[in-house]
């Protein structure tokens, strides 16, 4: 396949049907590998001839539903960032001042805590927002990049990471695993990666207790394991977003595209989505 890639597309197009894949729409398909590389379609991936029966058509299928998926989990998420960074910025405000996000004895890890300010009174001078005085914290807050606020909730006494991951429902290991995750799905989006097929970290040890694992009853659907499966995150944001997106409209984006996925069924089926995807606890909401 390495050997298509410099190439212009209408012999891209000549040798993938000598090489068995099947077009209905030549023009169309040369149309697009004008302007989309082999590689962002996948097509280096040797399971994709399988997964799309050597149909082209269901390439740029699958494709299109990429690129709606990380539009939504990139949406997703902003809405989720503008919530934590909120709560974040209010819930420190309060207990410890405004102007004390300086003073080390209010963070768990002062080495991480020293490394964050630094970098964010940097950030804050470069925007004109700061001189030699501080600003308040629910203002310089956002500045923050995801990773950021991520470093900044890790860096937090214990106690008050519990506090903040309550107001979403979660323990604060798992909280914390997320936003790690979600780091990377962001990143992932950001740079219009294809996603469909992407594995994320997620630390699975941590819905192994009976307590943990109430929240997502059940994580395993037709014997699929759902750890770091694009499934997996329409899973963790729907259950962030549920007290957050009051109208539903994020979760009634993700149905629609697993619907769409769910009919493209060898890729459904390669990325963990269960064929009674339906029947979960935070789909089968209805809105």
């Amino acid at each position: 396949m390495n050997s298509l890639l410099g190439l212009e597309a209408q012999f891209q197009i000549e040798l993938l049907t000598l090489r068995g894949w099947e077009f209905s729409d030549k023009q169309k398909a040369t149309n697009l590998l004008k302007h989309v590389s082999l590689v962002h379609l996948s097509l280096l991936n040797n399971n994709l001839k399988y997964l799309c029966r050597a149909n082209f058509d269901n390439v740029m299928r699958l494709h299109q539903l990429d690129r709606s998926l990380r539009r939504a989990l990139f949406q997703s998420i902003e809405v989720f960032e503008i919530s934590l960074r909120r709560n974040l910025g209010m819930f420190f405000a309060s207990k410890y001042g405004a102007l004390n996000y300086d003073d080390e004895n209010n963070f768990e890890d002062t080495k991480e805590h020293k490394k964050w300010f630094n970098g964010v009174r940097n950030k804050l001078i470069n925007k004109g927002l700061m001189t030699d005085e501080l600003i308040v914290f629910p203002v310089a807050i956002e500045v923050l990049t995801f990773t950021g606020l991520k470093v900044f909730y890790e860096s937090l006494l214990k106690d008050d990471q519990a506090s903040i991951s309550k107001n979403y429902d979660v323990s604060a290991n798992k909280f914390l695993s997320w936003l790690a995750m979600l780091r990377e799905v962001r990143n992932s989006c950001a740079h219009h990666d294809a996603i469909w097929n992407q594995r994320y970290s997620s630390k699975s040890e941590e819905h192994q207790s009976e307590k943990d694992f109430r929240w997502l009853p059940p994580l395993v659907l037709d014997g699929n394991k759902q750890e770091k499966s694009i499934f997996y995150v329409i899973l963790v944001l729907s259950f962030l977003l549920k007290n957050i997106d009051e109208k539903n409209q994020q979760l009634r984006t993700f149905k629609s595209l697993l619907e769409q996925f769910s009919e493209l069924n060898l890729v459904s089926r390669s990325i963990n989505i269960p064929s009674k995807w339906k029947s979960h606890p935070l789909l089968a909401i209805e809105i």
